[in-house]
């Protein structure tokens, strides 16, 4: 989980790094980010606590159902890139609070890939 925000710093660097070498105009969602990193770091987590999740899951043993509802499930964490920039052109004002949500969303994956990162090295032991 520390890798998103090693991502939330880069990307705050070089989006400074940017904008001031080369002076030219730059996405009102980069812009944003720029000056309020924190609020991508909700869109960091949740696709880092999600692929964390389906990294320990033992995906071939899965009945059929089960596998399709995950990847419907991460589909949907997906599309959660496309509301984050359309939010971000549209409705910028809201993009701390949908940052929150996404913080709040990425726990439960968070939490499930430690329990079964917990559970892979109590079986490989």
């Amino acid at each position: 989980m520390l890798l998103p925000l090693l991502c939330l710093v880069l990307d705050y660097l070089c989006n400074s790094i940017t904008a001031r070498l080369f002076y030219a105009e730059i996405n009102p969602i980069f812009v944003s980010l720029a000056q309020y990193p924190l609020q991508g770091l909700g869109l960091k987590l949740i696709l880092c606590g999600s692929m964390l999740w389906m990294g320990t899951m033992d995906f071939a043993t899965l009945p059929i159902w089960k596998r399709v509802l995950v990847i419907v499930l991460l589909c949907v964490v997906y599309l959660q890139i496309a509301v984050f920039m359309l939010l971000g052109s549209f409705l910028s004002h809201t993009l701390s609070l949908y940052s929150l949500v996404l913080i709040l969303l990425s726990l439960p994956f968070a939490g499930l890939a430690l329990h079964q990162m917990r559970r892979l090295a109590i079986t490989q032991a």
